[in-house]
């Protein structure tokens, strides 16, 4: 039976002051070239990217229901895990919590990317070393629900560069309909927990002007995780790691 994958999405643009003379048009491939593409973004960049852009952060925290005073870290280890921990998940990515208050309901979150550049309007070059990192995000995400966060979420994102796609118009620059579906079906395909969720996040650029000031994001959740009840040392740790980042 097909199964509807449902996205929200933002698209958006940015004029800088002082406010040019003559009339303003937005969404428009005539801005200057940016050699920075989000592309070459590598997977804790984008992941920071992601929390630090505003449109990006809403629109993730809109769609997990999350207040927008959540605390939000990447790149976890001590004191939640080991330093030198010997299993899945090595480390935590993502780790959001909706009150920084109560460390009881904590959103683990594990995540990949994959790389996708438009070379024409109906043809993309795709990193087949990505495609196959998403059986690992699979079995880290498993390994967060180990540990007992209270909701855990495996995250395939796809990072487009969108220019050459020059046919269609600004929000359409994406991935090809073909390539989502290779990476939908091979995410699907790997051993998901039952409990785990997964979510589906496309960043594309999609003309010359810089990410930072000119993009489309798009997310699906297209599973939800379902919750767990935190153990009171897991509790202990993430009240800890939070206690830690205010006295910084």
């Amino acid at each position: 039976m097909p199964h509807l994958v449902q996205f929200n999405f933002r698209g958006y643009d940015t004029i800088r002051y002082p406010l040019p003379t003559g009339p303003v048009t937005l969404f428009t491939d005539e801005v200057p070239y940016c050699a920075d593409r989000v592309t070459t973004k590598a997977e804790a960049e984008i992941l920071n990217w992601l929390l630090g852009t505003l449109p990006a952060r809403d629109l993730l925290f809109t769609n997990l229901d999350l207040p927008a005073g959540t605390y939000a870290q990447t790149s976890i280890t001590e004191p939640i895990l080991d330093r030198r921990p010997t299993r899945k998940p090595g480390d935590l990515d993502m780790l959001l919590v909706p009150r920084p208050g109560d460390p009881s309901r904590v959103i683990s979150i594990q995540a990949k990317r994959v790389k996708v550049e438009a070379v024409s309007t109906y043809r993309d070059n795709v990193s087949n070393r990505h495609i196959g990192n998403l059986t690992a995000v699979v079995e880290q995400a498993n390994g967060s629900r180990d540990l007992g966060f209270h909701l855990n979420y495996a995250m395939i994102v796809v990072q487009v560069d969108g220019m050459e796609r020059s046919e269609f118009n600004f929000l359409a620059r994406t991935t090809t309909e073909e390539q989502f579906n290779r990476i939908y079906h091979c995410a699907w395909d790997s051993p998901l927990h039952s409990d785990v969720g997964l979510i589906f996040i496309e960043i594309s650029q999609p003309t010359g002007a810089s990410i930072d000031n000119a993009g489309f994001i798009a997310i699906s959740v297209d599973k939800r995780a379902k919750p767990l009840e935190q153990p009171v040392a897991l509790n202990a740790k993430v009240r800890q790691l939070t206690q830690q980042m205010r006295s910084l």
